[in-house]
């Protein structure tokens, strides 16, 4: 399937060979209702949607009946009390991360119904992004304050403070022991988490990355 999302809080599923609509339904309402971010894992044999929204909550979805027409909401996650700006699972166990407008960052149980960890104070402003390590020690996140944040897991403290953009971190990726980040400076750049520095940067986009 081919997956997208709307500012009106709609989600679609279409089908890539025939690239026919499947099925369609209103995951947010109002007038916050707009879709921030989506993400999607498997539990054998089920199938699972989350997303995040402007209305300050992230919901589970059970897609695995969406060939007929049929998606369940399973689970709605209310805790922040400003609008989502980001979230992500972590690539081995599952793990939900989400931040907010306030700058929160919450880690959630496996069932995704309560916070087992709260990353706060290390950003001035809202938190754009938020990545996790593959090895899922280390959370990152990018803020509107130019400045990306490497966070133990574990213990919630902060490792370090990375500040070379100048503008807005736009998103943020991470393979093996690197970290890519690109920002509204039109910079692209590639981080060692273990020295929690620079190694490359790559400058002149035309416009935000």
């Amino acid at each position: 399937y081919i997956i997208a999302y709307s500012k009106l809080g709609m989600i679609f599923f279409f089908d890539i060979e025939s690239q026919q609509l499947v099925h369609e339904w209103l995951a947010h309402e109002g007038d916050l209702g707009k879709i921030r971010q989506i993400a999607l894992f498997s539990r054998q044999p089920k199938k699972f949607l989350v997303s995040a929204s402007q209305d300050s909550s992230l919901r589970v979805w059970d897609i695995t009946s969406v060939e007929s027409q049929s998606v369940t909401r399973i689970s709605t996650m209310d805790a922040h009390l400003f609008p989502v700006m980001d979230m992500t699972l972590s690539p081995i166990k599952n793990k939900l991360a989400s931040t907010d407008k306030s700058g929160v960052t919450y880690i959630w149980d496996s069932k995704f119904s309560k916070i087992t960890k709260t990353f706060e104070g290390g950003h001035q402003g809202p938190v754009r992004v938020v990545c996790w390590h593959e090895d899922e020690t280390k959370l990152f996140t990018g803020g509107f304050d130019t400045v990306i944040i490497c966070w133990n897991v574990k213990t919630g403290e902060k490792l370090y403070r990375l500040g070379d953009h100048t503008a807005s971190i736009q998103a943020i990726c991470c393979y093996k022991n690197y970290m890519i980040s690109g920002s509204d400076d039109t910079t692209i750049y590639v981080w060692d988490v273990r020295l929690g520095s620079s190694v490359l940067a790559i400058p002149n986009h035309t416009e935000g990355v």
